[in-house]
């Protein structure tokens, strides 16, 4: 921690770098598959990766527009 009591992620060993690489390897994986590799995950980098894989599906569904759009399966 540092003197305001916050950590970082350094402490914390892993960067945002490790981050968006695990979060693109698991936005696509089944889901049984991925809560097991996220349970293994301490609470701060699951956290982290879960916001990462959000900002990728968020991406995948804009348009050329930038604008979201809805799913369509």
């Amino acid at each position: 921690m540092d003197k305001n009591g916050d950590t970082t992620m350094e402490q914390n060993n892993f960067s945002m770098s490790n981050v968006r690489r695990l979060a693109s390897q698991l936005v696509d994986v089944h889901d049984d598959k991925r809560k097991k590799a996220l349970k293994a995950m301490a609470t701060d980098m699951k956290l982290k990766v879960v916001e990462e894989m959000v900002k990728i599906r968020l991406e995948r569904m804009r348009g050329p527009d930038g604008v979201i759009r809805a799913n369509t399966v």
